[in-house]
């Protein structure tokens, strides 16, 4: 929702040889508070505010009090909900915090050394209450920053509103290409049962990411909209204005209209924020409807390194009938799994798709495939598995290399009638000991969990399920 940006402003005297010459004027600098804005959800939700400063550093700011007042039929905050920010996890700072009786926040902080840097002074966490529209759901009473030359400006308080409803409108969080335009739904609960019959509804995004012109916008085909009179108007840079009227109520359906937006060249994400969401009956009276905020990440198209497919008679004489289904990807290299012919590890050059070199799997056995699926830790070890199906089966895991003779690191007999050896998953490292093996039962809704015991041995430990 919109950001509620409040201001200090402090004076500090700068003193430049002061015997000689004097006090040096006054030099102005503001800070910036975030609060996050208004907010807008649904009834039993779990909201957290973070309080936000602008950069402190060079401002000598070693100190801070707030007191914040919240409606508790709107939210509801308890002393163990209020968690202390990174700037102010040092090691000689003093933070404190409490929730009194008649609903007040009380954040306090003082340190020897001043806050450098910007970013979250302090959060707390709220449980949402009963439906409705709150202007002061949370109340700014007061806040004191520094040594008590800080001026507030403007003066508290100030409100938050909080808004909890049953019904919301929304917009999605989608991923779309680069260079591309896209189709954006204002998505809506069921509507058909409140007489709306006008709505005004406002909302921020990046115009770096994303872009929407007057003339495509909005697209009303196909949705609740299609015979509404729909005004569009950007009213600034990254702000959207729309204002709809209907001839009858808003019957059923699930998309309110479509926007259609452009999305630039930046691999980035824009956050689609509402900051009006205002519905209104054939009386004219307003209805709580809230707005769940969306995002657009845009990120640049794939491109094919190469294909190895029948389509286009590239397909290699080495791939068989379903004897290929584990690989992975590392560096310059393609790590597949072949048993076209005996049991290997193909490498293929990850920009041609063309076999360079194969690993050693002399003496690999056993299983129902004595290799199935291959995994590349972050530090480029190899590592492969065996498919392993039935009562009591025994999975293994082998360490590959190009010349040294593959080493059984995990041997299991895994109890029951389970499938390990499909869809493997290794993350982290060898050299601190670090790996963790992932192996999915295909039989049951399970996932074994294996870690490495240090890299002594390089061998994995009893799973955890």
């Amino acid at each position: 929702m919109k950001n509620i940006l409040r201001k200090l402003k402090i004076t500090f005297l700068a003193f430049s040889g002061l015997l000689l010459f004097g006090a040096a004027p006054g030099i102005s600098q503001d800070i910036i508070l975030d609060f996050g804005g208004d907010i807008s959800v649904r009834p039993g939700d779990e909201v957290t505010v973070d309080v936000k400063t602008s950069d402190l550093t060079g401002l000598d700011i070693r100190n801070f009090e707030f007191e914040i007042a919240f409606d508790e039929n709107a939210i509801t905050v308890t002393s163990g909900d209020i968690q202390q920010g990174p700037l102010t996890l040092t090691e000689g700072g003093l933070f404190t915090s409490n929730v009194t009786d008649d609903n007040r926040i009380l954040v306090n902080f003082a340190d020897a050394e001043a806050i450098e840097d910007e970013g979250i002074l302090f959060s707390f966490t709220g449980v949402i209450g009963s439906p409705g529209v709150y202007e002061s759901g949370l109340t700014v009473n007061s806040y004191f920053i520094g040594d008590g030359t800080s001026e507030v400006e403007p003066e508290t308080p100030f409100n938050i509103q909080i808004q909890s409803a049953d019904v919301a409108i929304n917009f999605p969080k989608i991923t779309a290409i680069t260079g591309q335009d896209v189709l954006i739904a204002i998505e809506t609960d069921d509507l058909s049962e409140l007489d709306l019959v006008s709505f005004e509804i406002e909302f921020t995004y990046d115009t770096d990411v994303l872009s929407f012109d007057s003339e495509d916008n909005p697209v009303l085909e196909n949705t609740l909209s299609e015979a509404a009179v729909v005004a569009f108007n950007e009213t600034e840079p990254g702000v959207i204005a729309l204002a709809g009227a209907f001839d009858t109520p808003i019957g059923s359906g699930d998309v309110l209209l479509y926007l259609n937006a452009e999305i630039g060249m930046n691999e980035a994400v824009s956050d689609l924020t509402f900051t009006k969401v205002n519905f209104f009956d054939i009386n004219g009276g307003q209805v709580p409807i809230v707005g769940l905020d969306g995002s657009v990440n845009a990120i640049f198209p794939f491109t094919t390194l190469f294909q190895l497919s029948t389509i286009d008679n590239t397909l290699p004489e080495w791939f068989g009938t379903h004897t290929e289904r584990g690989m992975s990807a590392y560096g310059d290299n393609v790590y597949v799994v072949s048993r076209s012919d005996g049991a290997n590890v193909l490498v293929l050059d990850a920009e041609t798709g063309e076999v360079t070199d194969t690993l050693n799997t002399e003496g690999v056995s056993g299983g129902t495939f004595p290799l199935n699926d291959v995994e590349v830790s972050g530090d480029g070890r190899i590592y492969a598995g065996n498919l392993a199906i039935g009562d009591a089966a025994t999975f293994k895991l082998y360490e590959l290399h190009r010349t040294r003779a593959p080493r059984v690191v995990l041997e299991f007999a895994h109890p029951g009638n389970n499938r390990l050896g499909d869809k493997l998953t290794i993350v982290g490292n060898w050299n601190d000991g670090g790996l963790t093996l992932y192996a999915p039962d295909g039989v049951s809704a399970q996932v074994f969990k294996f870690e490495m015991n240090g890299n002594e041995n390089g061998l994995f430990g009893e799973p955890e399920i």
